[in-house]
């Protein structure tokens, strides 16, 4: 059997949307609630994932954000428990730093800590601290997690 490639189900999952409500609800769909995702992405993520699991894709509801899977489809409890997998809430990134300053003095370099941030931010959103270190100087401090569910596939 010719493999369709993936591109080709992409295209065919993005467009499910487009007559999703043309479409009447068959009773071997089963409709799969995505609670902390955007349900396109994750459609995209279980195609990228693998082709036999993209064969369970019915159609996406926008408007519920939810994917229907065919219940009869061979690969319907594999996409079903991918769905899940891809489907987290995200994670609380903690970041523990310390920042210090090299002082040199008669030919002696020494540091000197100036601040000790933690940063509490979700995975993903860029978090910021600032500090005053005198009257001239403020420190600016950007971190951003790179961690992204749907990149890695879980």
């Amino acid at each position: 059997m010719k493999k369709t490639a993936p591109w080709i189900l992409l295209a065919l999952v993005i467009a499910s949307v487009a007559v999703s409500k043309a479409v009447e609800p068959d009773d071997s769909w089963h409709e799969v609630k995505i609670r902390h995702l955007d349900a396109t992405d994750v459609a995209q993520a279980l195609v990228k994932e693998s082709e036999d699991l993209a064969e369970a894709l019915v159609r996406i509801d926008v408007r519920r954000n939810s994917i229907l899977l065919d219940a009869e489809s061979p690969s319907f409890g594999a996409a079903a428990k991918k769905l899940a997998d891809l489907d987290q809430p995200p994670k609380l990134v903690i970041y523990k730093m310390e920042i210090t300053e090299m002082v040199t003095r008669n030919d002696k370099t020494k540091e000197r800590i100036v601040f000790r941030p933690t940063i509490h931010a979700m995975e993903g959103k860029p978090a910021e601290v600032t500090h005053q270190i005198d009257k001239e100087r403020l420190l600016k401090i950007s971190v951003v997690s790179t961690i992204t569910s749907i990149a890695k596939g879980r």
